[in-house]
């Protein structure tokens, strides 16, 4: 079973007081509690670097919660231990030892030279600085355990909090409580405002000892500050609380389908030195896949129910006005119209149609990633930077597309051989560019067809209607004087027929317009001149950069599809998010 789980990083001082570490020890523990109770179907994990202070102060206080810790080590921990007393590295191994502890042990930069980072300088606060970068690529929250101060060292606390939160730093930093325009953000840091030994008594910025969450993206020097929970991390956590949810709920109750795997579709990938980020992104993939599926079926299935019961409201209203004024008609029209309002209100926070377009989104981004990783290109597509172009993740719904990214963020390993990176193209070309674009021929073939039999059928309408008409000039008197068994005369039939099928034909435009087909159809012809395309460069490219740009151009332009027709999607049935 998948449980997508909420990465928190840990970043800080080494040098607190004992007071700030006691009191941000308390905090920390406050913050974690409050995170299970809140979103119970969430698994919480902290990644800390395990440094002496702050690292650790957060490290324990997590294990005191029974929340997983992901110590996440700048070099080989025997490498490691050179910045710690004895003291210090008996409790490094104890946290290590715990159950709940996992050690991972980051890859040295390919620019960093080992044998000087043995030592304390420039080339080991390399390791400190990509700790940092990891950090940032990977939490979804970061805790802040920092006196507010930026000193603009590589690697240091104030540098990745604001690397974090996509600032600056040049300037003296300002926190402004409130802002005339809130940018709409996925990166949140919990500051818990802490003193340093070595100027205990430089006074705390932000509201005293009290702990705020901060957002960025707004200049170099600008910070805000929240003193709550801001409603969009909350609603960000709550919608992917509810997203483990509904996937733990299905699956118990056996009602969980997807149409398979990427590492099935793409058994080569077995050898990829990534096959566990692979196999991770996987069934991710899967998890979203099948809750897509999940949630389609009961939007259709919505869609459908209320285009019956239109079209019943039409015949009962129609019988009503043209066959027989009965009140049961009336009674049946008004019970159809209260059922359909009550089972509106009914399933309307159940979200099935957004669901379906969210967990849509996420399953192929995921999918692009699985190859663009696969390739050995997937730090030349900026996966945030799309959907940020696109907007896609401003919707109500759709902004904590980033907590379940963030998960797969990749490590770049060193270059392979020429030869292996030629057989990694030729797989991702096969199973994904060419099987892709064969599935988007396929698809095209089947909705044209059902698009030309509706036509047909609106083409037939009209003649009939046409041919009604002329029936109507032509034989009004004979219709008049004769009927159908002696109950009701062959013009009051046409009439009322005349009537009931351009109307059931309305309501069946209106079902298909909810299904958006048409633009469907748009969709998947794009998507296939795009997977086209692509085939026809890849056939003709030269060498190996050539075909890896290949790739790269085929997921942006793949994705930017998906967003733009995703945004088209949700506009069916949404306000644009900037209409009020």
């Amino acid at each position: 079973m998948k449980t997508t789980t909420l990465l928190v990083g840990i970043t800080g001082h080494r040098d607190m007081t004992d007071e700030s570490a006691e009191l941000a020890s308390q905090r920390v523990k406050k913050f974690f509690k409050t995170l299970k109770e809140q979103y119970p179907s969430t698994p919480v994990y902290l990644i800390s670097g395990m440094a002496d202070g702050a690292d650790r102060v957060a490290a324990q206080a997590a294990l005191e919660e029974e929340v997983s810790v992901q110590a996440v080590l700048p070099m080989p921990v025997e490498m490691y231990r050179a910045d710690f007393t004895e003291k210090s590295s008996e409790e490094l191994d104890q946290i290590l030892a715990h159950r709940l502890v996992e050690t991972i042990e980051l890859e040295l930069p390919v620019d960093v030279d080992k044998e000087v980072a043995q030592k304390q300088g420039p080339e080991r606060n390399k390791l400190y600085a990509h700790l940092g970068d990891y950090l940032s690529r990977h939490c979804s929250i970061l805790i802040a355990l920092w006196d507010g101060v930026s000193l603009g060292k590589k690697g240091g606390t104030s540098e990745v909090i604001l690397q974090y939160l996509d600032c600056n730093g040049h300037d003296e930093l300002s926190f402004e409580k409130s802002l005339p325009v809130e940018p709409k953000t996925t990166e949140y840091v919990y500051w818990c405002p802490v003193k340093r030994q070595n100027n205990a008594e430089i006074p705390v910025e932000i509201a005293g000892n009290d702990c705020v969450y901060l957002t960025g993206e707004l200049t170099g020097s600008i910070l805000q500050y929240h003193a709550e929970m801001p409603k969009q991390l909350h609603d960000q956590l709550n919608y992917l609380d509810q997203y483990n949810s509904q996937y733990d709920q299905i699956v118990a109750e056996d009602k969980f389908f997807t149409w398979g795997g990427l590492i099935e579709n793409c058994p080569g990938a077995e050898d990829s030195p990534d096959l566990p980020l692979l196999q991770s992104i996987d069934a991710e993939y899967q998890k979203a896949d099948g809750l897509a599926i999940f949630n389609q079926k009961f939007s259709d299935r919505q869609f459908k129910l209320f285009a019956y019961m239109a079209a019943l409201m039409g015949l009962f209203f129609l019988f009503y006005a043209k066959i027989l004024a009965s009140k049961v008609f009336l009674i049946g029209y008004l019970g159809l119209f209260l059922a359909g309002f009550w089972m509106f209100k009914k399933t309307e926070h159940k979200n099935w149609f957004s669901k379906h377009l969210m967990q849509r989104v996420i399953a192929e981004t995921l999918r692009t990633r699985f190859y663009m990783i696969l390739a050995g290109v997937n730090d030349k597509v900026n996966f945030k930077k799309l959907l940020t172009m696109t907007g896609v993740n401003q919707f109500s719904g759709f902004s904590w597309i980033n907590l379940v990214l963030r998960l797969y963020e990749h490590e770049t390993h060193k270059a392979e051989s020429i030869e292996k990176q030629q057989q990694d193209l030729d797989l991702v070309t096969g199973a994904w560019l060419n099987d892709q674009a064969g599935y988007f021929k396929n698809k095209i073939h089947k909705l044209e067809h059902s698009h030309h039999l509706v036509e047909k059928i609106k083409q037939r309408l009209l003649i009939a209607s046409a041919l009604s008409v002329v029936l109507l000039i032509l034989f009004k008197n004979i219709l008049v004087e004769n009927s159908l068994f002696g109950l009701i005369d062959f013009k009051t039939l046409l009439v009322f027929l005349m009537g009931l099928l351009p109307f059931w034909l309305g309501v069946w435009e209106i079902y298909m317009n909810k299904l958006a087909v048409k633009e469907l159809l748009w969709q998947y012809k794009n998507q296939s001149e795009i997977f086209s395309l692509a085939a026809f460069k890849m056939e003709n490219a030269r060498n190996l950069d050539e075909r890896k740009k290949v790739l790269v151009e085929l997921g942006e332009k793949s994705l930017m599809e998906n967003y733009l027709w995703t945004i088209h999607r949700y506009h069916r049935e949404h306000e644009p998010p900037t209409a009020g």
